[in-house]
C-alpha cells in the first residue's frame, strides 16, 4: 500500500504501535464465544446473507494452517464466526493497521498480529511458527495479501509461498477456505458463501524431510491454492 493511501486512515501515526512478539500464545476460544454476538453484528451488517458450508472439516483439536482468498476487511471475523468460537485462531494483518490505535488493539485482542508486505518479515514468521508449534491454535493466512475488490476467481502470484513454508516447517495440516461474494459490484452488501474444505494432511504436501528446495515450496503452494479455487468454483454461477 502506498504511503498516500495509508495516510487516509484517520489518526494514522508514522510510528507503528509496538507489538509484543514474545507474548504468550493462549487458547482464545472462550474469548471468541463471549464476543460471538459482535462478530454476528458486524458480518450481518456487511452482507445481505451469509452462508457457512463445511465447518465440520475444521479439526477439532491440534494446530492447523487455514488459508483463504481475501475479499473483505472482515474476512478474519467472518471465518471465525463460522467456527462459533470452538477453535482458537490467530491471523496475520497488514502492518499498516498497526499505525492506528482503534484498529490495532481490536485486531490484537482477537488474535491478529502485524506482517510487513513486500519483504521477509522474520518477526511475523517466527510468531506464526510459535502459534502452530504451541499446539492448541489455528493460524489464519490470506496469501493474496490484498483484497480482491472485483470479486473474481482467486489467483495467487507464484512468488507468494510463505504460507507453504509455515506448513513445511511446522508439519501441520492445511484447511483451504473460500469466501465467495456475488458478482454484482453495485451491491455494497453482497451475498456471501464461506466454504471450509477438508484438511490437506502434511504428508500429502510433497515435502522431502530436511529439504529446503524452492521447487517443493512452489508445488505445495500451488496444490493448496488449487483447493481454494475448487471451493470457490462451487459457488460460481
Amino acid at each position: 500500500m502506498s504511503s498516500t493511501k495509508v495516510k487516509k486512515i484517520p489518526l494514522y501515526k508514522e510510528e507503528p504501535i509496538p507489538f509484543d512478539w514474545d507474548k504468550e500464545i493462549t487458547d482464545r476460544s472462550s474469548f471468541y464465544k463471549k464476543f460471538l454476538w459482535l462478530a454476528k453484528l458486524l458480518t450481518n451488517h456487511e452482507f445481505e446473507t451469509l452462508t457457512f458450508i463445511g465447518e465440520e472439516n475444521v479439526p477439532q483439536d491440534g494446530p492447523f494452517l487455514m488459508i483463504s482468498n481475501h475479499v473483505n476487511g472482515f474476512d478474519p471475523i467472518t471465518l471465525m464466526r463460522g467456527l462459533s468460537g470452538r477453535r482458537s485462531m490467530y491471523f496475520m494483518a497488514k502492518e499498516d493497521f498497526y499505525h492506528a490505535f482503534y484498529i490495532c488493539y481490536p485486531l490484537t485482542w482477537f488474535g491478529g498480529f502485524p506482517v510487513k508486505r513486500g519483504v521477509v518479515d522474520r518477526n511475523s514468521m517466527n510468531f506464526a511458527k510459535r502459534v502452530l508449534q504451541h499446539g492448541h491454535s489455528g493460524l489464519m493466512v490470506f496469501p493474496q495479501g490484498t483484497r480482491d475488490r472485483e470479486r473474481t476467481r482467486p489467483e495467487l502470484e507464484s512468488t507468494k509461498n510463505g504460507f507453504a513454508m509455515l506448513a513445511r516447517d511446522c508439519k501441520v495440516p492445511v484447511v483451504p477456505c473460500s469466501i465467495h461474494l456475488e458478482k454484482d459490484l453495485s451491491k455494497s452488501h453482497p451475498k456471501c458463501i464461506v466454504r471450509y474444505g477438508k484438511p490437506i494432511p502434511y504428508e500429502e504436501l510433497g515435502f522431502t524431510e530436511g529439504s529446503k528446495k524452492k521447487k517443493e515450496l512452489n508445488a505445495a503452494a500451488e496444490l493448496m491454492w488449487k483447493k481454494v479455487q475448487e471451493l470457490w468454483d462451487m459457488d460460481e454461477m
